[in-house]
């Protein structure tokens, strides 16, 4: 179980290794923006405050992408470690 922290809303969530952030969010109660959860139209892009490395684009292996990124799409971001979100 893996622990994701939304600073605006001051929650800390617990999280499965696999779920996506916007995942976790939603399904705490927590207000995102999102559209159209396929990877395309950036709605529900926040920034990552700490642990990024702990995050891979939904089905793939490798996360250099989301490393070097001040935000992620939540959508494809999967948690695979701890992560605090600006959301």
């Amino acid at each position: 179980m893996h622990k994701v922290k939304f600073t605006r809303s001051g929650k800390e969530c617990d999280a499965e290794d696999g779920q996506t952030i916007l995942e976790v969010g939603l399904g705490n109660g927590i207000e995102m923006q999102y559209g159209c959860c396929s990877d395309k139209c950036n709605k529900c892009a926040y920034t990552i405050r700490s642990g990024a490395a702990n995050i891979l684009h939904k089905g793939r292996t490798e996360g250099k992408e989301f490393r070097s990124l001040p935000w992620v799409r939540t959508c494809q971001a999967e948690v695979h470690g701890d992560v605090e979100v600006d959301a």
